[in-house]
């Protein structure tokens, strides 16, 4: 059976952890004698050296661990809330927001875990409540990085390469003497157009004064268009 603890009074509890942040120098161990000493002397108060071992802040012989030193400096209640969040693991892992649910809800678990009459049941609910409380909101479980959530990463940019430059294009020649120089250079085109499956025009603009290298160009298009 598993154990949990049960503080039979649950002011205790919060006065025990500010006792703790109050002896940054914890001594070198600590047991029921020692809390009596440190004025826990009321009934019930004998649950609370089991309730720092729980917790992670006493070892099992009763000296303070690195989590007593770290809960004695922490001012925000994130270490407490860690350490309630390790040590009710099983809790959390039935209910992912124990702190929300009610106390008949969570007393069948309690039951079914520790065997422990009703009593002592609902003080081990209650204890939880009061630490949740104390330590305010539960931090969330840390998560591996999903595989899909990897798969949709950018992939890294590949580094600029040159581009290929074109080399540049040859000069025109200029108008052979004898050709019009005053006439502008009339654009040479081949345009094919279809109406329905049965006519075909065929348009030609060609300069014939003009460039010799384009007019031989426009002929091959032409000849071309009309194999085709």
């Amino acid at each position: 059976m598993d154990y949990f603890p049960a503080v039979r009074d649950p002011g205790s509890i919060d006065l025990l952890l500010n006792f703790i942040r109050q002896n940054t120098q914890p001594p070198p161990q600590v047991d029921i004698s020692y809390l009596r000493g440190a004025g826990f002397r009321r009934d019930g108060d004998d649950a609370l050296v089991d309730l720092l071992v729980f917790l992670g802040f006493l070892d099992p012989d009763g000296r303070p661990t690195q989590a007593w030193k770290a809960l004695s400096t922490d001012s925000s209640g994130r270490i407490l809330a860690e350490a309630v969040r390790r040590s009710y693991a099983r809790l959390y892992d039935v209910f992912p927001d124990p702190e929300a649910r009610e106390s008949d809800e969570l007393m069948p678990f309690f039951r079914k875990v520790t065997g422990a009459p009703d009593t002592d049941l609902a003080f081990m609910i209650l204890t939880f409540r009061v630490l949740r409380d104390i330590a305010g909101p539960a931090p969330a479980p840390a998560l591996p990085p999903s595989p899909a959530r990897q798969a949709q990463a950018p992939a890294a940019r590949p580094s600029a390469t040159p581009q290929a430059t074109r080399p540049p294009s040859a000069p025109r020649p200029a108008p052979q003497a004898g050709h019009a120089a005053s006439a502008p250079d009339r654009p040479a085109s081949v345009s094919i157009e279809r109406a329905g499956d049965t006519r075909l025009r065929i348009t030609i603009e060609v300069d014939g004064t003009g460039d010799a290298e384009m007019t031989s160009l426009v002929k091959a298009l032409l000849a071309k268009a009309l194999k085709a």
